[in-house]
């Protein structure tokens, strides 16, 4: 894999000319977890790393191009750091404060020894653990959760996204960008499963018939529960809508859709960076609809059985209540309509 870091920061070795270095180089994940690594040797005086597209030298010596043969995939998150760990066996100093540069995932694409590529992680938000009030007033009680890190989708999957992977586009309104909708939960499970195989991760459900089991273990797609989509909407906030008082910022509705989907992604995100969390299409996650607990609970899975599985977000024919961040809806898991689609969810590994 070849890095062209495209970062104004950069790294510098000084020395005279008849000097080798020898430099170690880590290539590092957002929680620090080290993805790669690799020796390399400069010989000349003075090396830079540099933004643009095909680097730029320095003077006296010459752009370097580091080589990661081996990349532990399992570990990719949107943004990357190369860590400069030590020249000749003393710990190098960088230019930047933090002791790295950073990479936009974004550069890298079509640069991984597999399928998917940095590129397609870059469309994904990392969501740190935390605890936070599920519920209000309406949809209760509530309660205490604590809800553990995981990756969510920036948006909801596109129609592009769905052909890609299933070969047909089942959506009423056409568009590469627009969301995928008219799919069941049984669809949505089945999409997982198979872009995970696709991408060479484990996919996370069993399926035998109308069986669904998931595998908390696996490391490929998965719909969110219902505890981390309320948790990833709201993204600490405390109001009726992430947006505050009104939704129309954030959110594709009855009275601003024009009756129709939208482009994911046109309307205001949430702090964490997340789009079309209040309306546009509903979102299928993985819980059967139950009454909650009014006690705390960590990393909740909803209610055993069913007769429905949860849909959240509202979408572009509700009203903009129906968006709020704690409201609930259900429908039967094999239900389909041109306003239910679905956002993906990833583990943090």
């Amino acid at each position: 894999m070849d890095i062209d870091p495209q970062d104004q920061s950069a790294v510098v070795f000084g020395g005279k000319r008849s000097f080798d270095f020898k430099v170690d180089i880590a290539l590092l994940n957002e929680q620090g977890r080290t993805i790669a690594k690799n020796t390399v040797t400069l010989k000349s005086g003075t090396f830079q790393f540099f933004a643009g597209d095909q680097g730029t030298t320095a003077p006296g010596g010459a752009m370097v191009v580091v080589r990661f043969p081996k990349v532990n995939i399992n570990y990719l998150t949107p943004v990357l750091n190369v860590a400069i760990s030590a020249v000749n066996g003393v710990p190098a100093q960088t230019l930047n404060s933090a002791g790295y540069m950073r990479i936009s995932a974004g550069d890298l694409e079509g640069k991984l020894p597999y399928q998917a590529q940095a590129g397609e992680r870059s469309g994904f938000v990392f969501i740190n653990g935390g605890t936070f009030r599920m519920g209000d007033r309406d949809y209760g009680p509530r309660h205490k959760v604590t809800v553990s890190g995981f990756y969510m989708s920036k948006y909801e999957v596109t129609q592009k996204e769905w052909q890609e992977v299933m070969g047909d586009n089942p959506s009423s309104f056409k568009g590469d960008k627009l969301p995928v909708e008219n799919v069941s939960w049984y669809d949505a499970v089945a999409y997982c499963n198979k872009r995970s195989v696709k991408e060479n991760l484990t996919p996370a459900y069993t399926v035998d018939g109308t069986n669904v089991t998931w595998n908390r273990n696996a490391n490929g797609y998965r719909l969110p529960t219902e505890a981390e989509w309320e948790y990833a909407c709201r993204a600490g906030t405390t109001t009726r809508y992430y947006s505050g008082a009104s939704v129309d910022s954030a959110g594709w509705y009855y009275s601003n859709s024009g009756n129709k989907t939208h482009e994911v992604g046109t309307k205001q995100a949430n702090p964490w960076g997340l789009y079309d969390m209040s309306g546009n299409v509903w979102e299928w996650c993985w819980d059967w609809y139950g009454s909650y607990s009014s006690g705390a609970q960590t990393d909740p899975l909803g209610a055993s059985s069913g007769a429905g599985r949860v849909s959240r977000g509202g979408s572009w024919n509700y009203n903009g209540l129906s968006l709020r961040s704690a409201l609930r809806f259900y429908r039967t898991p094999s239900y389909r309509y041109d306003n239910l689609g679905f956002r993906l969810a990833r583990p943090s590994l």
